[in-house]
């Protein structure tokens, strides 16, 4: 009997010996594996598989995700599918249990599972004994496993305790490699940034290795790199591994669902780890492309939100711990694509002085306005690296004119409307930066077709304070980028100051072209009319007054007929004499001053006139030029207006004297069609004055001219007339 007992002990001590033993070696296999430095999937596979060869029964391996969410992770002995995902109750199961005391758990009796175990049996997933694997202070995971045909030895806890621990071990190590990994791959990445910023390398490039370099830090294909504008939208600055339809260029809204509205709104980090449900601009562009989360973190540059950069996953969301990677590397890259944006900022102002300096060049050695026009539509092409630019002008009738073109399917000739829903149109209304996308729901739809135009960026050309014209760009494909606005408009402004130089100019020697030859034509007319008319009496006068002195002589009595007829053609010539005089500068005007000259001419006219003029007696050459204001405007008013009325105003206000003269005719008056009014203009600029016109059609015509009255010697006298009306 002794020697059975014996023999048993023997047995049973041989038996817990071999256990050990394999329990060993598949301990040792499991750290061998970690050694190795083999993949986290392999390593839990081997764990789950090494449990199950021990155990002798089927084991899963969870890993805990969230508060009631579960993903298979490794599997032995079993048919369940690693990577299933499992919605777990927060109070019931052997799962609950274990994160709730964070110690090992046991259900032998399977009769009494409750409905959601048996679902869960049903998928695969069946726990009869689970151990908790701990990493820090939280529940990572657990490793279980399940025998439906007899109850687990009491020891199988102990069992798979040690691989939990393991498993938590390896997980540690892992972690720890994956961030220092993590951080080499950071600093390699902002590494290569930061030596592209210091070669100085173009705007472009910096931006484009900043979405490199986030697509190897986040393990992902898609990146994209997003600035933010002022007036609410987003554009693409720079991508990586985009797919097809997007493209650097592309604009969109902030406003809406997903990550980057939630960037824009709050300048923090954002993520959305499914974006079939999201709604707005570049969500429903991604998710269209069949990608599924987007992370999200924002790029400050000198303390402003600049814009954000994004990795886009397509089957799963993103891992944890991608925003943190992410945040630090957008931190760095910010200060390179700052430094990056300063430079190129310089060069572009260089490149700005010298495009104007060229422009200006030209109008200093007085080139016609047209050769300048040409240049600035040249250099502002060259500006923007040779994309198309054309340079219009507004004119009276609702429309716009292309007046010069460089690389633009626009011809110059070609004429768009003022509507409210094209770029020209609406400059003109608001005198700001205007960019259009898609021309297809624009009046302008047939008209960008034919040309082959997508795109168009229209910023206002702003000369001595009134809207000009515009200059554009337009594309045929790719999107126009994003900082175009602020480079035309900066051009445009500084080409306003040559072309209104230019266009003075240009206007001021035609001005001096009509003064000499309104001079030269007045001096004909004179020659003419003295020599056909005082000229003729005179010589009669002479001839008369010759033959009635033979006559006397010869004591003929034709003497006295012949000194009647020399005395009336004498006087003939003298009244003839003053009213060619009254005609260069009436006695009315240099006797009795404005007043007395503008009643003068009114009483000449069949036209009713009122008549208001409140000024002291000025100098003879404000005078002269005032009076001419009058009688031209009036002279308009009777051969052009088909007026019933006109009224005519003058005062002195603040040593400026303001000539208003206003009918109720036809309107339509254009001092561009002639009509005298070139010449009235030119003789107002030629005392420092302006000229206004307002002649809407069907609503008459209000002239205004403003001399200024800045010489002492401009004053004669300090009285002020009484007002007189007339008619």
């Amino acid at each position: 009997m002794g020697i059975a007992v014996t023999a048993i002990a023997g047995a049973q001590a041989s038996d817990e010996l071999e256990a050990m033993a394999r329990e060993q070696a598949a301990l040792r296999r499991v750290v061998d594996l970690m050694a190795q430095g083999v993949s986290q999937e392999v390593l839990l596979g081997s764990v789950a598989a090494e449990a199950a060869d021990l155990v002798g029964e089927c084991t899963t391996l969870l890993r805990v995700d969230g508060e009631m969410c579960a993903t298979v992770v490794g599997v032995g002995r079993s048919g369940s599918a690693v990577g299933t995902r499992l919605t777990l109750p927060a109070d019931l199961g052997l799962v609950a249990a274990i994160r709730r005391t964070r110690c090992p758990a046991r259900s032998d009796d399977h009769q009494s599972e409750t409905a959601l175990t048996q679902a869960r049996n049903e998928r695969g997933i069946r726990l009869s004994v689970g151990v908790p694997i701990i990493v820090g202070t939280q529940v990572w995971g657990v490793l279980g496993c399940t025998s439906l045909e007899h109850r687990l030895l009491p020891d199988t806890e102990r069992r798979l305790e040690q691989f939990a621990a393991l498993v938590a071990a390896a997980l540690v190590n892992a972690e720890a490699r994956a961030r220092a990994q993590a951080l080499a791959a950071e600093q390699a990445a902002l590494r290569r940034v930061a030596e592209l910023a210091a070669r100085e390398a173009p705007v472009e490039a910096v931006m484009q290795a900043v979405s490199d370099q986030a697509a190897r830090l986040a393990g992902v294909e898609f990146t994209s790199l997003l600035r933010f504008g002022r007036d609410g939208y987003s554009s693409i600055v720079s991508l990586a591994g985009a797919p097809e339809g997007i493209a650097v260029g592309m604009r969109a809204s902030v406003e809406g669902g997903g990550a980057i509205p939630q960037v824009w709104r709050t300048g923090r980090p954002a993520r959305v780890d499914d974006l079939s449900g999201v709604a707005g601009g570049w969500a429903e562009v991604v998710a269209g492309r069949g990608f599924s989360a987007t992370v999200a973190v924002p790029i400050f540059i000198r303390g402003h939100l600049w814009g954000v950069l994004v990795v886009v996953g397509n089957d799963r969301p993103l891992p944890g711990g991608t925003e943190e990677h992410l945040v630090s590397f957008a931190e760095l890259a910010g200060t390179g694509i700052s430094a990056a944006e300063s430079r190129a900022e310089l060069r572009e102002v260089a490149e700005e002085q010298t495009a104007l300096r060229i422009v200006a060049e030209l109008v200093a050695r007085g080139a016609p306005l047209e050769q300048v026009l040409e240049a600035t539509a040249r250099e502002a092409s060259k500006l923007m690296g040779g994309m198309a630019a054309a340079l219009m002008r507004y004119g009276g009738e609702g429309e716009a004119m292309v007046i010069a073109a460089c690389n633009s399917p626009a011809p110059v000739g070609l004429r768009v409307p003022l509507t409210d829903d094209t770029g020209t149109g609406i400059v003109r209304q608001t005198g700001k930066p205007h960019r259009v996308d898609d021309f297809a729901a624009t009046s302008l739809a047939a008209v960008a077709a034919g040309l082959g135009i997508v795109g168009a960026v229209t910023v206002p050309v702003i000369v001595e304070g009134s809207v000009w014209g515009t200059l554009s760009t337009t594309t045929s494909g790719s999107p126009i980028p994003p900082r175009t606005e602020s480079r035309l408009m900066q051009f445009a402004e500084l080409s306003a100051a040559a072309i209104a130089a230019a266009q003075n100019k240009n206007a001021l020697l035609a001005s001096r072209r009509r003064v000499l030859t309104t001079a030269d034509e007045t001096r004909r007319r004179v020659q003419r009319d003295v020599h056909d008319g005082a000229q003729q009496q005179l010589v009669h006068t002479i001839i008369n007054l010759k033959l009635a002195r033979e006559a006397m002589t010869a004591g003929d009595g034709q003497a006295e007929r012949l000194l009647t007829e020399a005395l009336r053609n004498a006087e003939r010539a003298s009244q003839e004499l003053r009213d060619l005089v009254h005609g260069i500068l009436p006695a009315s005007l240099t006797l009795g001053g404005l007043r007395r000259g503008v009643v003068s001419l009114a009483d000449d006219l069949a036209l009713p006139v009122s008549i208001r003029v409140e000024a002291p007696r000025l100098s003879t050459k404000v005078e002269t030029t005032a009076y001419f204001v009058v009688a031209e405007a009036l002279t308009n008013v009777v051969k052009h207006a088909r007026a019933g009325r006109a009224r005519v105003d003058v005062a002195l206000c603040d040593d400026v004297l303001v000539i208003n003269v206003v009918d109720d005719g036809a309107g339509g008056a254009d001092a561009d069609a002639g009509t005298g009014l070139t010449g009235l203009q030119d003789r107002v600029q030629a005392s420092d004055g302006v000229l206004t016109i307002s002649s809407p059609p069907g609503r008459g015509t209000h002239l205004q001219a403003r001399i200024p009255v800045i010489d002492a010697n401009d004053r004669c006298f300090d009285t002020v007339i009484a007002p007189h009306r007339d008619g």
